[in-house]
């Protein structure tokens, strides 16, 4: 099993139906940080550290991301995920 995060880069009609995260997925503390000194232009730079927990098996998590430029995207796992396999 694997969670692929996925960035949502559609037009606002969309955007507004799927701003949420599903109800399987439980944030439980955001740490934000935000460079803000070019705002003159418009423009900031940041980075957010999302701690999450999941109720059950996802196989994505779908992040936000309208009129935002995202340069990357990272995962960290605190705890490892088992895994099953059928065979010998």
């Amino acid at each position: 099993s694997f969670i692929s995060f996925m960035m949502n880069m559609t037009d606002k009609s969309v955007c507004k139906l799927t701003h949420r995260l599903p109800t399987t997925v439980i944030p439980s503390h955001y740490q934000l940080y935000i460079d803000a000194s070019q705002l003159e232009q418009y423009l900031f730079q940041g980075k957010v550290d999302i701690d999450i927990q999941t109720t059950e098996i996802s196989y994505e998590i779908r992040l936000n991301s309208f009129d935002l430029n995202l340069t990357k995207v990272e995962y960290q796992q605190k705890t490892p995920i088992s895994q099953r396999f059928n065979g010998s």
